[in-house]
């Protein structure tokens, strides 16, 4: 077996040793601190990232909340009147006043039905409706044995009053069959009804509370109180928020359908005629769709704390928060805000692409400066080992150039002088060398003379 030594002597030059660990340590310090750079900034943008989203979060929870709150103080005023005496449910007929006027004093665009009903499927309502075309109508209506639980719609109040020229908006209608008081009759429990679309405009989603209403020694259930709630509103308030240049922001329920978005996407679909909530994950909306599809596919408990991620959807990267808006009375939503990483880094990235840039071209000046330094540290030293072999082979022509480095120039000198020494000692003894063999000619008699290794290296004639 034949083992092969690496000599690193024989290929080892000193412009290597004097150039590779100039550069190595030179790339091992820009790379780190290009890298620290790097990690840097990414953290500081996902904390700005984070905490832009989490600025918007709380603009939506403090609009969320005053918007889900009103329904609930406002029915609670009616169990009020009850509990005062002011109002009761064996005569509904003061409460289509009544609901009229709260519904003009907190008039909103997302308040749009005030409705009180017993369990004689007497019902009373004010607020406001579409027709076909979405032109908003206001008015009243009622429900009874005077219009034979028909139901009469009122264009004024004073037409509600004094029951004149009602329109039949439907017959026969059943309001003990209506979820919004059927939930509430089962658990006895105000609550936010499942999400339905409006029963006239139906592009619109709505959403009820209800709450039961009771005697005055809460031993006995009367009926409902309800406030439908209109969520197009939440489209426009969403719409309003800014995310970046264009990022978004979407709402969900526990069973993942779509409450509002900003994107203008609708929250329904049309199963077999019908208007239903759509589900997120069924959104055409490519982002709304794979986002909705890996949160709720995670095993964290989405509903119960905040999370923050980030996601690539078609090549690109996506920051991610979502907050959950908690409620009670059985109401869990989620908001989703996201935003192109595209739109956090915009000037970041290029002054960073700079950065690297310029570190490159730092890296690239290094080396040459290393390569021409070493060049001029260099040649010296190689044309004065060129002159030490040629003097050993005898050539005492090779010259010399001067060096600009002083302790290269001294050994320059030194050299020089060495090599003149060496000529005029080698010169001494070729002349006595020849006087030697002058005088061994001249003697009569044969004089041979060996060297060391006893090999003759001179005989007289």
């Amino acid at each position: 077996m034949t083992v092969m030594k690496f000599d690193l002597s024989r290929w080892l030059s000193l412009k290597i040793l004097l150039t590779v660990p100039f550069v190595v340590q030179l790339m091992i310090v820009i790379g780190g601190i290009s890298w620290l750079a790097y990690y840097s900034t990414w953290q500081a943008i996902n904390l700005l990232t984070l905490s832009l989203l989490e600025d918007i979060g709380d603009r939506l929870q403090g609009e969320i909340d005053n918007f889900l709150e009103k329904p609930i103080a406002l029915t609670q005023e009616h169990q009020d009147l009850i509990d005062l005496g002011i109002l009761n449910l064996n005569d509904l007929e003061p409460w289509g006043s009544y609901l009229y006027k709260q519904y003009l004093n907190h008039r909103h665009d997302f308040l749009t039905a005030f409705m009180v009903s017993n369990q004689a499927n007497e019902f009373r309502a004010a607020g406001h409706t579409y027709n076909k075309q979405g032109q908003i109508l206001q008015g009243l209506g009622e429900v009874g044995r005077k219009t034979q639980y028909n139901y009469y719609g009122y264009s004024s109040l004073e037409n509600y009053q004094k029951k004149r020229n009602p329109k039949i908006l439907a017959n026969r209608y059943k309001v003990t069959n209506r979820p919004w008081y059927t939930q509430v009759i089962k658990t006895g429990k105000m609550q936010w009804t499942p999400l339905f679309a409006h029963r006239v405009f139906q592009k619109h989603l709505v959403i009820n509370f209800s709450r039961p209403l009771y005697n005055g020694k809460r031993s006995q259930l009367l009926g409902v109180t309800s406030i439908q709630v209109d969520l197009s509103y939440l489209n426009k308030f969403l719409q309003s928020l800014k995310i970046g240049r264009t990022g978004s922001i979407f709402i969900i329920d526990k069973n993942g359908y779509l409450i509002a978005t900003s994107n203008g996407q609708s929250q329904l679909e049309v199963v077999n005629g019908k208007a239903v909530p759509l589900l997120a994950t069924k959104s055409p909306n490519l982002i709304t769709k794979n986002i909705s599809q890996t949160l709720l596919n995670l095993p964290v408990k989405k509903f119960e704390k905040q999370y923050f991620s980030s996601l690539v959807i078609n090549s690109q990267k996506y920051f991610v928060l979502a907050l959950p808006l908690q409620q009670q009375n059985g109401l869990q939503w989620l908001a989703i805000i996201v935003i192109p990483q595209a739109d956090i880094l915009g000037k970041i990235w290029q002054n960073q692409r700079v950065t690297f840039l310029l570190s490159g071209l730092a890296l690239l000046m290094a080396i040459i400066i290393g390569l021409i330094s070493a060049y001029y540290i260099t040649q010296p030293i190689t044309r004065l080992s060129q002159a030490t072999l040629a003097l050993s082979e005898g050539d005492w022509q090779k010259k010399l150039k001067a060096s600009s480095i002083t302790e290269l120039q001294n050994l320059v000198q030194a050299f020089k002088k060495m090599a003149y020494q060496l000529k005029e000692y080698v010169k001494q003894l070729q002349s006595q060398e020849q006087k030697l063999r002058q005088f061994l000619e001249a003697i009569p008699i044969g004089i041979t003379v060996y060297n060391l290794e006893k090999q003759q290296i001179f005989i007289n004639k």
